[in-house]
């Protein structure tokens, strides 16, 4: 008997947005990242899951320059950092540039943020300085 799998759920829970018992909505709303670094987070945590992860890598940086002149509240969530990029399975680069990104939304801070990933030979400058 051949047992026939439902197809995923493109509208509520999307895989590309799916860690180990997280959701990026889950990230975003526990952190309250609202628009700007909601959309951010978003982008790092699904980099590589869909379509090229230099393109998500470069709509993150895009999101936070936007955040950046338009700035935030800070607040921090109740999920850490290591909890998240577990769930996501997040290589050291995207752990990193996860990181800093909270760090940036509970302090309300603009670090410099430079991630650099070698195995793409590209560099990602999320804060917008050279």
């Amino acid at each position: 008997m051949n047992k026939e799998q439902n197809p995923p759920d493109l509208v509520n829970h999307p895989p590309h947005y799916i860690g180990n018992g997280l959701q990026a909505i889950d990230v975003i709303e526990d952190w309250q990242l609202g628009f700007h670094l909601g959309n951010a987070a978003k982008y790092i945590l699904r980099a590589s899951r869909k379509g090229a992860r230099v393109q998500d890598l470069e709509k993150a940086q895009w999101y936070i320059s936007r955040a950046a002149v338009f700035g935030w509240c800070p607040f921090e969530g109740s999920l850490s950092h290591a909890e998240i990029a577990a769930a996501f399975h997040l290589p050291p680069v995207l752990s990193d540039a996860l990181a800093l990104l909270l760090n940036a939304a509970a302090t309300g801070d603009e670090p410099p943020l430079r991630v650099c990933d070698s195995r793409l030979q590209w560099q990602i400058s999320l804060w917008g300085q050279s």
